[in-house]
């Protein structure tokens, strides 16, 4: 009974020993195991790799994506505020002409932000005189030169 227990106990560790040498690194059923874990890691870290990196994208895209809609909205606004603030200004009167002169008649503006506006104007000519009505002197009279 005593050889057998001695026989068995070393049977169990040169079979264990055998076994362990099929794993050393190299050897064909290393190289099974590790490729096998290999692939089960190499997809499971792509899936959390991508699933991390869509959370980051959408975090920084949305920072950056806020800040240039913050800005392009800032700088649409004050166009449209300059645009809208001239308008009021210059009483909504168009079609001014850069070469030309003008007499204007000035009122209270719409708001604190534009003060005073254009009411009314009469672009000069030449050989024209002008001067304030004598019936309303609140407004300008033309008389051609003769």
């Amino acid at each position: 009974m005593i050889v057998a227990l001695v026989c068995l106990g070393g049977g169990v560790a040169i079979g264990t020993i055998v076994e362990r040498n099929k794993y050393e690194a190299g050897k064909p059923a290393y190289d099974a195991i590790f490729s096998a874990g290999y692939a089960s890691g190499q997809g499971e870290g792509t899936y959390q790799g991508q699933k991390a990196g869509r959370k980051e994208g959408r975090r920084v895209g949305r920072k950056v994506g806020f800040q240039k809609g913050k800005t392009a909205g800032q700088k649409a606004g004050e166009i449209q505020g300059t645009a809208d603030g001239a308008s009021a200004a210059l009483g909504g009167l168009t079609g001014w002409d850069p070469q030309s002169n003008y007499i204007v008649n000035v009122q209270d503006g719409p708001s604190a932000q534009v003060p005073f506006a254009i009411s009314r104007r009469t672009e000069m000519v030449r050989g024209s005189s002008y001067s304030l009505c004598n019936n309303n002197p609140q407004q300008v009279c033309v008389r051609n030169k003769r």
